[in-house]
């Protein structure tokens, strides 16, 4: 059986993806014995059968038994030795090869895979070895001594003897651990629960020279991470293991069993609070004096000062030339509100020429000569880039004083020598705030307090009057406009626009994709439907700037409406939705379902979290989602059976569900946030 499922367009790669629940190998692994016999009959009815010759092979299916190569393993979720928000995903593990989990058997069912995975914590492992130090560590040694060598141990459920296949070696060396049954029992998949934690995975596309397209098989672990813990995830082996099922039936809680195991990897999940979701929207979160995603400080009850205080100006110290100390207003380029261009000219001799007066105020406005100054020490800073742009401007003084005479026939207009690229790229890193110190953009930390996310739009005459305080540097006299005339050819600052984001979610996820559109869905927003995708032509290109660990600032070119933050789809991963205790919400115990997906889309429901955390039930009567059945709620063991039957019932299935089917639904997409501008 097959399942497909497209994903939705947004910037994510196109195409369908085909589940299969199996696929079983021609021949299992094991001994062959192939006979060849050529026999002939006379023509005579009374004559017999004749052998003249027989002919007979022996060979052998060899597969991997108790270790893998590297090579065999496409990849693992979780990463190894990762830390993130793990605690709502299931880990799983890809072989490169298809057929791979189906080679061997635990029993004569051909569907069930030899192959499992289980997940211990960090605490189970200490706690165990407390009891016993050899309980749950990876031990190596010879196929001779684990399975020939008499056990003195009564407690100890494993093989005492095992026959060799061609390439074994008594000596050859196997990984082991030991697991006491109480854990066994918590963690270890059900024998019904094993063919739904097994699938293969195929591109359905056609490939470009016509070959098919490849497939991976996926093993699929049924229990969460332990959240603030570290967690490791075992491959292990249970190619004719019925025993350990029938004595766990037996209920000894004295028994320990050992398992093959092939690899494991191991990493940590932090709590459920510090997830990608849950800072966004703490970051999202603003005072009731400052109802806004905007960089301004909060509001006063002196309405004059508000007024200031609403177009983004804080009120800094300043000090004159003529060393009089006053509280002048600044205003950083990054402003709370929409700009328009001014005309600006380029004689400007010095930045106090730009000082404005507030006369009704008694206040003045350094802000657009704090741009000016501040463009004339960053290129003075500069040392290569101020000697490049002083040696072009004096060569094209040297070229127009030297111009051919006009009365000449063959002279011609003198053309401007082309703009070096490093002055030209520096001028374009001082368009986008390269450069910038940071307490020119946030003169304030009241404007971007800690966990906050604000948007603006760049100053366009604020910028303007940054490049023309660089570009005086080396100015060239002696009039004829030529000043004027070279600055036309610095890149021309776009209209630009953008967002801060303060958070621990910068430093947490390093990689996180962001969308900015010249867009925003209309409506009101308490209806907005979530999964409306931007149009793609309202896409803005980003240029993104990490200011510190925790602090990034993202530059849009046009006019910002909304932005979309989401992890990258590193791979396709399975899990389950989770939702913390909240008491105002009546929420009173840690929530986990799975919201399904609607099959004539592919996409996930549209459900209220609220809805399936304050009922006990399974499924509910819009199909929608299901509760998620532990079997041990403490350990966070998933009943993978009583999970798939709920999935059959929201279905309205009258199978059970095959394992691509399960697969299907167990996807979990990538968190996504989206805010729109205020």
């Amino acid at each position: 059986m097959t399942s497909t499922g497209k994903p939705k367009s947004s910037g994510k790669p196109q195409g369908s993806i085909k589940f299969l629940s199996y696929d079983q190998p021609a021949l299992k692994d094991g001994l062959y014995k192939l006979e060849v016999t050529h026999t002939f009959q006379a023509v005579s009815s009374e004559s017999q059968n004749q052998v003249v010759a027989s002919f007979s092979k022996h060979f052998a299916v060899l597969g991997p038994r108790f270790s893998l190569e590297p090579k065999e393993i496409a990849t693992v979720f979780p990463p190894d030795k990762t830390t993130g928000r793990y605690y709502n995903i299931l880990s799983h593990i890809m072989f490169t090869r298809s057929i791979l989990p189906w080679e061997r058997k635990l029993n004569n069912n051909d569907t069930i895979p030899w192959l499992a995975l289980i997940l211990v914590t960090r605490e189970e492992i200490n706690d165990c070895q407390k009891k016993n130090k050899d309980l749950l560590a990876v031990h190596t040694d010879t196929i001779e001594k684990i399975f020939s060598a008499p056990q003195s141990d009564s407690n100890l459920v494993f093989p005492t003897s095992i026959d060799l296949e061609p390439g074994e070696s008594n000596q050859d060396r196997i990984n082991y651990i030991d697991v006491p049954e109480p854990l066994v029992d918590k963690i270890l998949p059900k024998e019904d629960e094993l063919p739904l934690l097994a699938h293969v995975r195929q591109s359905a596309d056609a490939n470009l020279n016509g070959t098919p397209n490849p497939k991976y098989p996926i093993l699929i672990c049924n229990r969460l991470p332990q959240p603030g813990d570290e967690n490791t995830v075992f491959l292990i082996s249970l190619e004719n293991r019925s025993d350990v099922y029938a004595r766990l039936k037996q209920r000894n809680n004295k028994l320990v069993y050992r398992f093959v195991t092939l690899t494991s990897w191991r990493f940590a999940s932090v709590e459920a609070k510090e997830s990608f979701v849950e800072l966004l929207k703490d970051a999202d979160k603003w005072e009731a004096k400052n109802p806004g995603r905007v960089l301004q400080l909060p509001k006063t009850e002196n309405s004059n000062v508000d007024k200031f205080y609403e177009k983004g100006y804080v009120p800094l110290n300043h000090q004159t030339r003529q060393g009089n100390r006053m509280v002048s207003w600044y205003r950083s380029p990054l402003l709370p509100g929409e700009t328009s261009p001014a005309t600006i000219t380029n004689d400007i001799q010095s930045a106090d020429e730009l000082v404005r007066f507030f006369s009704t105020y008694g206040m003045f406005d350094v802000s657009y000569a704090a741009a000016w100054e501040l463009g004339r020490l960053l290129m003075l800073r500069n040392k290569r880039v101020a000697l490049a742009l002083f040696n072009w401007k004096r060569a094209n003084a040297q070229a127009r004083k030297t111009k051919n005479p006009a009365h000449l026939h063959l002279s011609k207009p003198t053309e401007s020598l082309p703009i070096p690229d490093v002055v030209s790229n520096w001028f374009a890193e001082l368009e986008l705030l390269e450069h910038v110190p940071f307490n020119y953009l946030v003169p304030d930390e009241r404007l971007l307090p800690k966990d906050s996310l604000r948007f603006f739009t760049v100053d366009i005459n604020w910028l303007q009057y940054l490049l023309h305080g660089a570009f005086s540097i080396g100015r060239v006299t002696g009039g004829n406009g030529l000043e004027s005339e070279l600055f036309q050819k610095i890149p021309k600052p776009p209209v630009l626009s953008g967002f801060l984001l303060r958070s621990s979610v910068v430093a947490g996820w390093p990689h996180m994709e962001i969308a900015g559109y010249d867009w925003k869905p209309t409506g009101s927003l308490s209806k907005l439907p979530f999964m409306v995708n931007a149009p793609a032509d309202k896409r803005l290109s980003l240029h993104r700037t990490l200011l510190a660990p925790d602090m990034l600032l993202c530059l849009f070119a046009g006019n910002l409406q909304m932005v979309e933050l989401y992890l990258h789809p590193e791979t396709i991963h399975f899990g389950v939705t989770y939702q913390g205790v909240d008491s105002k919400l009546g929420i009173n115990a840690p929530c986990y379902y799975k919201v399904r997906r609607d099959e004539t889309n592919g996409n996930p429901y549209t459900v209220d979290f609220k809805t399936p955390c304050a009922t006990d039930t399974g499924t509910n009567v819009t199909k929608k989602w299901v509760r998620v059945p532990f079997r041990d709620q403490t350990s966070r063991t998933i009943n993978i059976k009583t999970l798939a039957d709920y999935l059959k019932q929201s279905l309205n299935a009258s199978e059970d569900l095959s394992p691509a089917k399960f697969a299907l639904e167990m996807i979990e997409g990538v968190p996504k946030m989206r805010f729109l501008k205020s």
